[in-house]
């Protein structure tokens, strides 16, 4: 027994280490505050853990921040954290048999190895996996074992579902984030087969944004400096691809853009790091000049920033949850702050792809249906703000979203749900004789009365005359609790009227 605890906080990758050990040790941040009710707090990289004494452990809670590669690996002996270390063998004066019994030994002379891994064992650390939809494998699993934890909690967007079910303790919409001001709705999608007019698109776009702000800062506002974040492909030695270099040559000679405001991070080139190394608040600082960060997968999950406003991807893109997470880099940014320029409170993706519905609508299906929102150049965009749920289901047509648009403006809906159709344990229907009816919107008002709402075309007003006795016959026999409208032309005065 300890009185106080040690944390294992894991990261994917080293710039998403730098960025959490930065706001671990900002006071200011939410991170220490939550961290600093428990007393006092240490924040340690796996270099100064490897030398970490017992006052040190003994006297407040200690965090340290490691990327996951640091101990997920098989060759085990090679890997620093689990080399005997004498710096550590005031740690282990006094073990039991018991306490002994549980850590890895010397192969040479069978003595307690004194080495981090070892150290971690005997406090049992709480282990935080950030981004832990990467670390579902049988090694991750085994590995997180070994340490002997006293819990485990995941931090990811993207829980696994199916594969390796995770036990959600706590989910949090994109309307509540919005709400919070953490995030940038809605997304504004635009597709442009032409890089060299995706590029453009974008350019023009942030220079737009960047007026907007410099504006805004005349009045007082923070300073701002839009960042355009541009995916590229993968070099190849077989073909030529439209890898990170090519981009830079192309923003330059075609865009004229200054060579110093691109910068690339990818596995090879590290100019973000470079960039914290410059300028004294990185990539915030008045003086940095970049605007263009160009990236593989470097950016792909976990890196916050809250200059990233735009997204050009020119790559391929086929996998969902790489979608998501690729998105996310302009949308879920914990340091934003709601602008007075409504343009400064949204997030812009301009796509590139030779498989241009595939991509739009794995969009759609991905992160745009989660986050409450429609592409731009579908049926509009709208930020949802009353649905209950985080995801919402397709609309049939440009007719059905207006409709829900005026659902949700409107004071008297406390909270409203798209229908599924079909969806059993998850649909609400009215058995007829002949089947079931699904009304589209499902609604609950504030003074808690049920509203049913069916938009129908004018082409199928009359054959839906059935659907409309059936809601009819229900509101009549629900004693004044329930009421159903159904709705054609626009006519949306036919639900005001209905609610009173």
């Amino acid at each position: 027994q300890t009185e106080h605890s040690v944390i294992l906080w894991l990261v994917p990758s080293k710039p998403i280490r730098t960025q959490t050990i930065h706001a671990l040790k900002d006071r200011n941040h939410p991170y220490h505050a939550a961290l600093r009710e428990a007393g006092p707090v240490q924040v340690l990289d796996l270099s100064e853990a490897k030398s970490i004494n017992r006052s040190t452990l003994e006297s407040g809670t200690v965090v340290i921040v490691a990327t996951s590669q640091a101990f997920n690996v098989g060759d085990e002996e090679i890997r620093k954290v689990y080399e005997d270390n004498g710096a550590l063998m005031d740690l282990f004066r006094n073990l039991t048999e018991e306490q002994a019994a549980g850590l890895e030994k010397i192969a040479e002379n069978g003595r307690v190895a004194y080495s981090l891994v070892n150290a971690l064992r005997l406090r049992r650390p709480f282990i935080i996996v950030d981004e832990a939809h990467n670390g579902r494998t049988d090694l991750s699993f085994g590995t997180l074992a070994k340490f002997r934890p006293s819990g485990i909690m995941e931090l990811t967007a993207t829980p696994d579902t199916v594969k390796v079910p995770s036990n959600v303790l706590h989910s949090v919409s994109a309307v509540e984030l919005k709400r919070e001001e953490m995030i940038k709705l809605p997304i504004l999608l635009e597709t442009e087969p032409d890089e060299q007019k995706c590029l453009a698109e974008a350019i023009h776009k942030r220079d737009e944004l960047a007026e907007m702000a410099r504006l805004e800062e005349r009045k007082g506002a923070p300073y701002l400096r839009p960042l355009v974040l541009i995916q590229s492909e993968k070099r190849s030695k077989l073909k030529e691809t439209r890898d990170a270099e090519w981009v830079k040559a192309e923003l330059m000679k075609n865009h004229n853009i200054p060579e110093e405001e691109i910068i690339i991070a990818t596995g090879d080139e590290h100019g973000l790091e470079q960039v914290e190394k410059d300028f004294l608040k990185g990539i915030f600082d008045k003086k940095c000049p970049v605007k263009f960060i160009i990236t593989q997968q470097q950016l792909a999950e976990g890196w916050d920033c809250a200059f990233a406003y735009i997204l050009v991807s020119i790559a391929e893109l086929k996998n969902e949850k790489s979608v998501e997470q690729l998105l996310g880099r302009i949308l879920r940014q914990p340091q934003a702050k709601a602008r007075e320029t409504a343009a400064l409170n949204k997030s812009y993706a301009y796509v590139v792809s030779r498989e241009f519905g595939e991509t739009a609508n794995m969009l759609r299906d991905t992160l745009v249906a989660s986050a409450g929102f429609d592409p731009a150049g579908k049926y509009g965009a709208y930020e949802f703000e009353r649905h209950y749920y985080p995801r919402i289901g397709d609309f049939d047509s440009k007719e059905e979203f207006a409709c829900a648009c005026w659902l949700d403006r409107q004071a008297k809906v406390k909270f409203w749900v798209r229908n599924l159709v079909r969806k059993n344990g998850m649909s609400f229907f009215l058995q007829k004789a002949d089947g079931r009816f699904y009304p589209d919107f499902i609604c609950k008002l504030e003074d808690g009365r049920i509203l049913a709402v069916e938009y129908k075309g004018k082409d199928r007003w009359i054959s839906a005359k059935d659907d409309r006795d059936i809601g009819e016959l229900w509101e009549e026999l629900s004693g004044e609790r329930c009421l159903f409208v159904m709705v054609t032309d626009k006519d949306f005065k036919m639900i005001a009227e209905k609610i009173g």
